[in-house]
């Protein structure tokens, strides 16, 4: 595995030990819901479990048998039709895409029967099979669509050839990790858990939003920390890209509220989500992450370019036979 750092505008230079620390700045920020108002490029619509999904497609026709399709798994609260359509230009001229929304995100309708997250990765693969568009897929999932992607590669691990995280949150952080974030500053987590289950009791809110935050809290919540996450098998040895973000969210907050014990805290989280990332593809081949300072959580839609180049190299390792080099 090979660590990078980038900074914005400046060149990619190659560290193997990268000493910065990540931070995982709030839940608005990490599961943003502020997109365009509509996306440029013609949707399709299709019931799926009688439920009707919306999605964009590029590619399927000419696809070649064998060849990966790249598959887009967007973040809280977004869909993927418009989350990404600025890597489309570039990457469907090269590229077979599917591009969805999920259930009760974008377009596409709500379901109240989708409560886990396995739930939600088995409609993606049925979705994939109504649309005939078989296996092998390289997943890129924002945000929280990073869990999904991991998620529906332990669920279908024959069929993913490769994976692209695009700043996720931590969905792994172990026991002792959360005792020393406790230790550092208590009841931070509850505090969250509790803002969280206060909105879920907002009655102003529309269903279809009161759904979708139930299962966020399921998510991240429900029996513990991420607790579906817990006890997944390692990743198959397929070649995985991770962008991680690394910026100081909460400096504008004034002074006072920005105590000893919420920075440490936060330098705790970042340090945490960079050694967890790490150990999630120390076994992989062909797999890398990269350090972003200066970067926003929507890395895609602030630097299109590096997202493809991105894309394209987990591609070409994807497809590459043994013992063929970079």
């Amino acid at each position: 595995m090979t660590y990078y750092l980038r900074l914005v505008n400046g060149t990619l230079t190659r560290s193997r030990r990268v000493r910065q620390i990540l931070l995982l700045a709030g839940w608005a920020l990490l599961f943003p819901n502020h997109l365009p108002a509509q996306s440029p490029y013609p949707r399709q619509f299709i019931p799926v479990d009688g439920k009707k999904i919306s999605y964009t497609s590029f590619g399927l026709q000419t696809r070649r048998p064998g060849d990966p399709v790249l598959v887009f798994e967007a973040g809280f609260g977004a869909g993927s039709v418009q989350n990404f359509d600025c890597l489309y230009p570039a990457l469907s001229k090269k590229y077979a895409i599917v591009s969805y929304d999920r259930n009760g995100e974008g377009q596409s309708a709500e379901d109240s029967t989708l409560v886990t997250d396995k739930d939600l990765c088995r409609r993606l693969h049925s979705f994939l099979a109504v649309i005939h568009v078989p296996p092998p897929y390289i997943l890129i999932g924002h945000s929280l669509g990073g869990p999904y992607i991991r998620l529906f590669t332990s669920l279908y691990p024959k069929e993913v050839a490769g994976l692209v995280f695009i700043d996720p949150p931590d969905y792994v952080r172990t026991a002792k990790q959360q005792e020393e974030l406790d230790r550092i500053n208590p009841g931070s987590l509850e505090l969250t858990r509790s803002h969280m289950e206060k909105t879920d009791l907002d009655t102003l809110l529309p269903p279809m939003q009161l759904h979708r935050n139930q299962r966020l809290l399921n998510t991240v919540f429900r029996n513990g920390y991420f607790a579906e996450y817990a006890s997944l098998p390692p990743l198959p040895d397929i070649p995985v890209a991770i962008l991680l973000t690394h910026n100081h969210r909460l400096q504008a907050i004034a002074d006072s509220s920005r105590n000893g014990h919420t920075i440490a805290e936060e330098d705790a989280i970042r340090r945490f989500r960079i050694e967890n990332y790490t150990s999630l593809i120390e076994n992989n081949h062909n797999s890398f992450m990269m350090i972003l300072p200066g970067y926003k959580h929507g890395v895609h839609t602030q630097d299109p370019q590096l997202v493809v180049e991105v894309i394209e190299r987990v591609y070409r390792n994807a497809i590459k036979k043994p013992g063929e080099a970079n």
